[in-house]
């Protein structure tokens, strides 16, 4: 299975050195045909895994919904140039909370901007960051004909070149008529999102993509059946053809 793995991060061109065996080796089966990085940030997989794995009693998956095609995504993003921003991390998990990619992301431009205080991204983290075309090319292939589920998420499809993916399958939680009817608010935080559906807390200090990601699919499946119910609904509704 190490072998497996570092052949494909060499073929991706990634030095596997930038990447711990133990956490190469407990990933590396969750998803097969994926790429899988799983980045030097041991504390912050632990703490994110255990959190996600204290909250497992969310609603039955809907029977017609299949488990492998579903993602989360969350990404963390540094300035660069005077107005612009680049990817600097990104995490992906899959239905159960198993980790499918995680690395940090040198971006092509200088950064301008760590925005420590929000991303979570430090100097530190370029050391051992991946590059921004392997990043991509990754990100881009696991993502494909996937439904991918994040929160806010049109700065991240933008930031990774996906804004074009399928409304269809995009599911946006803050976007959700359910949740905020849960939630009694519009437009909720991830923060608020994950204290008051999961009763945990988040984004105590600066941002965890990992972290981000385990959440949203936990609240993704808190209203998962209502939600793709009423998205089959509104399918259906629109798809009848008009009276002539």
């Amino acid at each position: 299975m190490w072998m497996r793995a570092v052949k494909l991060l060499t073929r991706l061109g990634v030095n596997s050195n930038h990447f711990s065996r133990e956490a190469v080796r407990s990933f590396s089966a969750a998803k097969p045909a994926d790429a899988i990085l799983c980045s030097n940030d041991d504390a912050t997989l632990q703490q994110a895994t255990q959190s996600s794995v204290q909250n497992r009693d969310a609603k039955p998956i809907a029977a017609k919904t299949h488990c492998n095609d579903i993602v989360a995504l969350d990404c963390e993003m540094v300035g660069v140039g005077k107005t612009q921003q680049a990817l600097a991390c990104c995490s992906i998990v899959g239905y159960s909370g198993e980790v499918i990619f995680h690395a940090y992301v040198r971006p092509l431009n200088r950064i301008t901007s760590y925005r420590t205080k929000w991303s979570g991204i430090t100097p530190r983290h370029m050391n051992f960051a991946i590059s921004a075309h392997t990043a991509l090319a990754c990100v881009q292939r696991i993502l494909r004909y996937r439904t991918i589920v994040g929160h806010d998420l049109s700065a991240d499809l933008e930031v990774l070149g996906m804004s074009d993916h399928p409304p269809l399958l995009v599911r946006d939680t803050i976007k959700c008529p359910q949740i905020h009817l849960l939630v009694g608010l519009p437009q909720p935080s991830l923060k608020v999102l994950a204290s008051k559906l999961l009763h945990r807390d988040i984004q105590q200090g600066p941002h965890s993509s990992l972290e981000d990601a385990m959440a949203v699919m936990d609240i993704y499946k808190v209203v998962e059946i209502e939600w793709e119910e009423h998205l089959q609904k509104l399918a259906k509704k629109h798809s009848i053809p008009r009276a002539v």
